[in-house]
């Protein structure tokens, strides 16, 4: 008999749908470290990012029954917008936070430990990019992030945020020419 680990993802969704609790965090660990880097990106902020995660894979397991892959949306589509929604959740109580005057809020700065998306980044064009993507709006650094932080095609990204690939893809041309004019504002300002 295979390991949970071993199974097809299939498999493991329909076991986890039956209680089996092995079969989920099979599930959880397969894309524990894009989730992590989801939600680090999208907060800024380790603690909250590694709060964000556990948050939005409770609420998946508390809610694996509802899951329906037969419907053309894979697993990790499914994942992805319960984790991007609980990141967009926690923006929208630190934004209302941040604008109440009776709170004790006190914001963080971001990790100084990069994690593999900045890593890449860093070697390749270095911190004007990675502010550059964090300035971006979410409408386009959340596609951003998916198709180069996590790898994901087109049609995977449209699935996650419920989306047309027409507009994945429309996206993602505006957050390049976005990126490149701030990109190019920054290399006239070394010069």
């Amino acid at each position: 008999m295979k390991r949970s680990a071993e199974l097809p993802e299939e498999e493991l969704v329909i076991r986890a749908q039956n209680g089996d609790s092995e079969a989920f965090y099979s599930l959880y660990l397969r894309y524990e470290k894009g989730l992590y880097s989801l939600c680090f990106h999208l907060l800024q902020n380790q603690a909250e990012a590694e709060d964000a995660v556990q948050e939005a894979v409770l609420k998946a397991y508390s809610h694996i029954k509802d899951f329906k892959g037969r419907e053309g949306i894979p697993f990790s589509a499914w994942l992805y917008r319960i984790c991007a929604n609980t990141c967009f959740s926690l923006l929208r109580r630190r934004k209302e936070s941040l604008l109440d005057p009776k709170s004790d809020h006190v914001a963080e700065t971001p990790d100084p430990q990069p994690g593999p998306l900045e890593q890449v980044l860093l070697m390749e064009e270095g911190t004007a990019v990675r502010q550059a993507v964090a300035a971006l709006p979410d409408i386009y650094r959340l596609p951003v992030l998916l198709r180069y932080g996590q790898g994901l095609s087109y049609a995977e990204i449209g699935q996650i945020l419920d989306l047309p690939v027409n507009t994945v893809a429309t996206r993602l041309r505006r957050a390049h020419f976005f990126l490149k004019k701030q990109l190019a504002g920054k290399e006239d300002e070394a010069n």
